[in-house]
């Protein structure tokens, strides 16, 4: 998801989605605006910090994250406008940046599936999934990773091995 900015076509610099990021590397010396406070972006916040020059981490959590934070990397409100050169953010403050970082989640889409198939995505939610996982008209379907609010890489692994045992072991 890609969130609706005031003016965001006369931003200069580097827009992108954390669906494509990889590594702090490229951002080496840069000014990023990471939008959005969930695990991504704190985790990307975090990591980008040991490569950019500042790291401002944009959310509209009512309190900031209380969590000590290296000196490159500073909470802001959410952005609400932008310009040439960076951003304003709801408390007013400005900043310049080269890049804004989108952390802003995700909008299922399966292209590959045709309609027939009978899997709808509705208000962003998989159906028909059994414990949002398996199609049981294919049980050999699975959709991996698509809860919300999770551990993920925990979820991933147990929601892997369950269908694994199911498909396989039954």
């Amino acid at each position: 998801m890609t969130p609706t900015i005031e003016d965001i076509d006369k931003f200069r610099g580097r827009q992108m989605h954390s669906h494509e990021y990889r590594t702090p590397k490229p951002f080496s010396g840069l000014r990023v605006v990471v939008l959005g406070a969930s695990l991504s972006g704190l985790d990307i916040s975090l990591e980008l910090s040991t490569t950019a020059k500042e790291v401002l981490f944009s959310h509209n959590h009512p309190v900031n994250i209380p969590s000590e934070l290296p000196a490159n990397l500073r909470q802001v409100r959410g952005i609400v406008a932008a310009n040439e050169d960076g951003f304003v953010f709801g408390d007013g403050s400005q900043a310049e940046a080269d890049v804004v970082l989108y952390c802003t989640g995700y909008e299922y889409t399966f292209p590959f599936l045709s309609e027939e198939c009978g899997v709808s995505v509705e208000d962003n939610i998989v159906k028909p999934l059994y414990k949002h996982l398996i199609y049981a008209a294919f049980p050999s379907m699975a959709f991996i990773g698509i809860p919300f609010h999770i551990v993920a890489f925990l979820l991933f692994d147990f929601q892997v091995c369950s269908s694994y045992f199911r498909i396989f072991c039954d």
